[in-house]
């Protein structure tokens, strides 16, 4: 996926007043959750390698796929959970907040 950003100058130089970046794609909180969880493991998760010459246990890092595959299930698990035990907090959506403000600004 390649996130496409629009970049927006008020003005310009010495007189410009400002820059505003757009992304055209934004990642969901489930999805900030397993980046968050690659970001924090992605290079030290790893798994049994076999041993050293003394006997030791080695470990080779986890591959990239490996990695991905592991924070998205943690994610989905972990938003699975919040549902059902009931964490997860309905809101109405923006259409509805629309209706909503409309009937208040009619009273």
């Amino acid at each position: 996926m390649k996130i496409e950003t629009e970049i927006r100058a008020k003005g310009y130089g010495r007189k410009a007043e400002g820059i505003m970046l757009h992304h055209r794609k934004y990642l969901n909180p489930q999805a900030d959750m397993a980046m968050a969880f690659i970001e924090r493991w992605g290079v030290v998760a790893a798994k049994p390698d076999g041993e050293d010459a003394a006997g030791r246990q080695k470990l080779a890092l986890l591959t990239i796929d490996e990695v991905v595959d592991r924070a998205f299930e943690m994610a989905d698990k972990a938003f699975d959970r919040a549902e059902a035990l009931g964490w997860v907090i309905p809101t109405p959506s923006l259409d509805e907040l629309d209706e909503e403000s409309l009937r208040d600004s009619n009273r």
